[in-house]
C-alpha cells in the first residue's frame, strides 16, 4: 500500500488482482489500467515518492516496472529499450525510493525462477527516460535469495531516511 504524502485520502494498493486506487480514504476503490499490462494482472509492490509526484509499481506476471510521473494520472512501463541500463530479465521486483531525494530509486530484481538477478539504481527517476545502473549482480559473494529461489517471496529493499546512498536489502541468507 502506498499513501499519497500530500493527501492521505489518496491510496494505491498492489493486490493479486492488480493496482487499485482510492481517492476517498478507502470508501471506494477503482482498478488502475496501464497500457501493455493485462487488466487484473497481479501487482507485487507500489511506492510513492515523498514529494508526492512519482509512483513506481511492479505489476504483471513476471513483474514489470511501471511509473507514474504525475501522481497516478498516467502510467508508463519502464523497459530496457527506452531506459538505458534497465534489466532485460525480470521476475519479482521490489522498489525503494530515497526519502531524502525522490529522484533516487532502487530496485531488487529476482529472476522468474526466484534466483538473484541484481540490484539497480537510478538518479533521474523524475525524467521521462531514466538511466539505470547495476549496483549488485549475483555472484559468489552476493546471492541474497540463495540456492532455494526464494526471490519471488523473500525480497525486500529500503533506503536510509538520512542517506540516499545507503540501501538495505533482505533475502534468505542475510
Amino acid at each position: 500500500i502506498a499513501i499519497n504524502p500530500l493527501d492521505a485520502n489518496v491510496i494505491i494498493a498492489a493486490t493479486q488482482r492488480g493496482l487499485y486506487q482510492t481517492n476517498d480514504g478507502g470508501t471506494s476503490w477503482n482498478p488502475i489500467t496501464i497500457t501493455g499490462i493485462g487488466a487484473g494482472s497481479s501487482a507485487a509492490d507500489v511506492k510513492w515518492s515523498k514529494d508526492g509526484v512519482n509512483i513506481f509499481a511492479a505489476v504483471g506476471g513476471n513483474n514489470k516496472l511501471v511509473q507514474s510521473p504525475n501522481g497516478g494520472f498516467t502510467w508508463t512501463r519502464i523497459t530496457s529499450t527506452t531506459n538505458p541500463g534497465f534489466p532485460t530479465q525480470q521476475g519479482r521486483i521490489e522498489i525503494a525510493i530515497a526519502p531524502s531525494n525522490s529522484n533516487i530509486v532502487y530496485i531488487s530484481v529476482a529472476t522468474a525462477s526466484g534466483q538473484t538477478y541484481g540490484v539497480y539504481r537510478t538518479e533521474n527517476a523524475g525524467d521521462a527516460v531514466s538511466t539505470w545502473a547495476s549496483i549488485g549482480n549475483k555472484g559468489p559473494l552476493f546471492d541474497p535469495f540463495g540456492e532455494n529461489g526464494q526471490g519471488w517471496y523473500d525480497n525486500v529493499i529500503a533506503v536510509s531516511p538520512a542517506n540516499p546512498n545507503r540501501v538495505y536489502l533482505g533475502g534468505v541468507d542475510f
